[in-house]
């Protein structure tokens, strides 16, 4: 073998080489993408759950029901009504809500809150007393929180 079939010999093992390394290793399996596609799937999850707890925590008002109309007809014969449609709340978590506005501080867990939007007035009914025990101006915003 002469000088040039070695040079020669020596330029191809080299090119080969090159070119099985860049075989071995694709780049999508590299560890940034795996990184990056773990990190946006882990995002994607929390995002989905914290949606999920969210939404699941969000109060709605109860539609108008037989039990819904006789706690107004109740309430009608202590006071008079304010204008308006009534919406209905049930009171869950009296601590944190009074803690935010103290129309709340009258109410227990399990009370009722009547609120003619309207009118901006809210009503805390008692279904275990059977009676009105607070009625108060109150805004929107403090109404649902």
């Amino acid at each position: 073998m002469t000088d040039e079939h070695k040079k020669l010999n020596k330029k191809t093992t080299i090119k080969m080489a090159r070119a099985k390394k860049a075989t071995l290793k694709p780049e999508i399996y590299s560890h940034d993408t795996l990184f990056k596609i773990l990190i946006a799937t882990l995002v994607y999850f929390i995002f989905a759950y914290c949606y999920n707890f969210y939404s699941d925590n969000q109060k709605s008002p109860t539609s108008n029901t037989p039990q819904s109309d006789s706690i107004l007809s109740i309430i009608s014969k202590t006071i008079t009504l304010p204008a308006g449609t009534p919406e209905y709340y049930t009171i869950d978590n009296q601590e944190e809500l009074s803690i935010k506005n103290n129309f709340y501080s009258h109410a227990i867990s399990g009370d009722i809150l009547v609120y003619f939007a309207e009118s901006g007035k809210g009503i805390i009914y008692s279904k275990e007393e059977g009676r009105v025990k607070y009625m108060a101006d109150l805004k929107l915003n403090q109404a649902f929180k």
